[in-house]
């Protein structure tokens, strides 16, 4: 009986070892349980601050609640200083972990540098919607390199009330648009108004023609430019919007003091109804209610051609540093942002279109009216990809096609000159 006391001796004594060697290497930290994991701490930069602050913060807090060893650390940086500080960053070795940048040609700088990575298998990858893809990927179609947060929409703008009251429907062709702008002249009302003076909102009028005219067909004539193999003044599609830029001054459907009116003077005449129209960003919408919060305002593609792709942009995408500690608690802070319900609580405070499929944030009345057009056709701004200073070029040109000093054809030639600048 001695040899079987000694066996079942010897076993617990094994086991009651192992049981305390389990429960030391589980304080240790040898256990994958979330409230065992060591603590993370994420380091997020954008340029994101005032109005949106909150939004961001909110997703932040959810964030740390539902993981509670990874805190994030949210730095604004303001957006002229934000390229400078983040090659400094990520030069000397400390970059941010997760990082907002603008998409286009500033993100494209951190792509080509070897500085993101690669967020190509990703969950939320397969719901976005088909615009906001090329905002997402490499230039070369192949990666997917950041996170579009959210989606914005250049339309016409209009004020409901000024409709109703001379009996005007929405236009669907481009001939029932110019007979909209011409009733409303000869009742007096500004049928269209524009930031004329600030030059900066000017290339959405031709940005919303030539989406469908020139991109839906050719949407590689954007990288043809940038490669030398096309020219904006060669293009018909150009030529052609340009033209109707031009005649929609000539023809009287802007207000005469054009030139010297202001963004905000813009969006004060469409906010009192002394003008019918605006072609803008949905940011709009928001900047005339602050003038007059009761107006009503609605939003429709402009009907250029029979396509009426509605010209979206990505305007906010977030990357990884390739070289974090923390590549894999980054991903997981994008994941969550892309979770439907986290995504809608965000974009419905910031008062952005959803990038992603299935999204359907508590928008103005003026954007909901606008995202079925969105959803049967869309198309990213991105793919007039502006090379050098074409774009301040198009803008300043518009100017002065409305002031007589240049002709459509002279503003074409002088943009493709700036492609090399």
């Amino acid at each position: 009986m001695q040899w079987r006391f000694s066996w079942h001796r010897s076993f617990f004594t094994s086991l009651l070892i192992c049981s305390l060697l389990a429960i030391v290497l589980a304080a240790c930290g040898g256990t994958t349980s979330q409230g065992s994991q060591p603590p993370v701490k994420l380091k997020f930069v954008s340029w994101i601050g005032g109005d949106q602050l909150k939004a961001y913060k909110d997703v932040i807090k959810r964030f740390e609640a539902a993981n509670h060893n990874i805190t994030v650390d949210y730095e604004v940086i303001p957006y002229q200083q934000l390229g400078a500080q983040l090659k400094a960053r990520l030069n000397a070795g400390n970059a941010p972990d997760v990082m907002g940048l603008f998409a286009g040609s500033f993100k494209d700088q951190f792509v080509n540098a070897g500085s993101l990575a690669d967020l190509s298998n990703e969950p939320w990858v397969s719901r976005l919607v088909p615009s906001a893809k090329p905002s997402a990927m490499t230039s070369d179609g192949k990666k997917v390199v950041v996170m579009p947060v959210s989606l914005s929409a250049v339309a016409v703008i209009y004020n409901k009330k000024v409709f109703a009251a001379h009996n005007l429907a929405i236009p669907t062709t481009w001939q029932e648009f110019l007979q909209v702008c011409e009733k409303l002249k000869q009742a007096g009302v500004a049928p269209i108004t524009m930031g004329a003076k600030d030059t900066w909102p000017l290339a959405y009028i031709p940005d919303t023609m030539t989406i469908q005219s020139v991109y839906k067909d050719t949407p590689g004539f954007g990288s043809d430019v940038q490669a030398g193999k096309a020219s904006f003044a060669e293009s018909t599609g150009w030529q052609q919007a340009l033209k109707d830029t031009q005649a929609l001054n000539t023809a009287g459907y802007l207000p005469r003091t054009i030139l010297g009116t202001s963004y905000q003077d813009s969006e004060d005449m469409l906010a009192t109804g002394k003008a019918a129209m605006t072609i803008s960003g949905q940011f709009s919408v928001a900047s005339a209610k602050q003038t007059n919060p009761a107006v009503d305002l609605g939003m429709f593609p402009m009907p250029y051609t029979a396509d009426r792709a509605v010209t979206t942009y990505v305007d906010v995408t977030l990357g990884v540093a390739k070289t974090s500690k923390h590549v894999e608690e980054a991903k997981k802070f994008l994941q969550f942002f892309a979770d439907a319900q986290n995504a809608s609580q965000y974009l419905s405070a910031v008062g952005s279109f959803s990038p992603f499929s299935g999204i359907t944030p508590d928008l103005d009345p003026a954007m909901k009216q606008l995202v079925p057009f969105m959803q049967a056709s869309s198309r990213d701004l991105l793919l007039i990809a502006y090379p050098g200073t074409a774009n301040d070029t198009l803008e300043k040109g518009i100017q002065a096609m409305w002031a007589g000093t240049e002709s459509p054809s002279q503003v074409l030639q002088d943009m493709d000159k700036s492609t090399k600048s």
